[in-house]
């Protein structure tokens, strides 16, 4: 999670797509970190930890989607493009 609030420091994602389990800090907190960072980046939270709570929490922090772990990632192409479309 640091390393991704180092990250969007410094070069401004238009996309992140993150965990919600990460070492040192929550990803909900992460999620709202980001956003104050750069209130226009579209964050997609992919977890295998998907449930209602963890839903309604990271698209109330700021998510643009959410999405659980799968074998099939092909799956995430058109929220990634969608996305970056509204990135702009």
């Amino acid at each position: 999670a640091e390393d991704a609030l180092k990250a969007m420091r410094k070069n401004l994602y238009n996309v992140v797509i993150c965990d919600l389990n990460l070492p040192g800090m929550g990803g909900v907190e992460l999620i709202g970190r980001l956003k104050s960072i750069s209130p226009m980046v579209q964050i997609i939270v992919l977890t295998g930890t998907a449930n209602l709570v963890t839903l309604i929490e990271s698209l109330s922090a700021g998510a643009f989607d959410f999405f659980e772990k799968v074998q099939d990632f092909r799956n995430l192409v058109a929220p990634v493009q969608e996305a970056l479309a509204r990135a702009g």
